[in-house]
């Protein structure tokens, strides 16, 4: 998947390189492996920023919730 996101990255930066050479601009500079590092990077700040979202309780729905949920395994408890 992290091969074809760069591979289309790669291949969207090439077309962008070719309308700015076509207008007489300077091209952008690729270097596949600046590319696969950057898009490595950002892949694993997100699954940091998303795993920490869903596992924390950061909204105040979400809070709310586990004080309910806290509350019935607590009961749960009581009864067994």
């Amino acid at each position: 998947m992290t091969k074809s996101i760069i591979r289309i990255l790669i291949a969207f930066l090439a077309f962008i390189n070719a309308v700015l050479m076509a207008k007489g601009m300077n091209p952008i500079a690729i270097d596949p492996g600046v590319i696969t590092e950057t898009v490595s990077n950002l892949a694993a700040m997100g699954m940091i920023l998303w795993t920490s979202w869903k596992n924390w309780n950061v909204t105040k729905e979400a809070k709310d919730a586990q004080k309910d949920i806290d509350a019935m395994k607590a009961a749960n408890k009581e009864v067994k």
